[in-house]
């Protein structure tokens, strides 16, 4: 396939017609799309330090954690829930996947 095939294809499916979000859902994106930025950004200090050779810069990972922890709770918040009841959920979920804890190799998950 060349690019002006896939353009097309690209067109076809892409979605042009957005219906107008209120200003909930506005946040709600701009939360998520925080969110990943933060996380994109203390993922590539964790890389340098893995992959590269970089010393692990401590007050920026510090600085980046609390970034993401800032788009998270503003996320929760929007959403109606509380950081326990997210922990809570998660907590279960883990426990029900790893009843034995877990085991590197496989055998681990009960379910998803």
């Amino acid at each position: 396939m060349n690019n002006e095939e896939f353009r097309k294809s690209v067109k076809r499916t892409a979605r042009r017609n957005f219906r107008r979000l209120t200003n909930e859902e506005m946040a709600m994106g701009n939360a998520s799309s925080g969110l990943s930025g933060e996380a994109g950004e203390l993922l590539d200090h964790i890389k340098k330090f893995l992959y590269h050779d970089v010393p692990l810069d401590m007050p920026k990972v510090k600085k980046e954690l609390g970034d993401c922890r800032y788009y998270l709770t503003w996320l929760e918040t929007i959403l109606g829930f509380t950081a326990e009841e997210v922990q809570e959920l998660n907590a279960r979920k883990l426990q029900e996947r790893y009843p034995e804890g877990f085991v590197p190799g496989g055998g681990n998950r009960a379910s998803d």
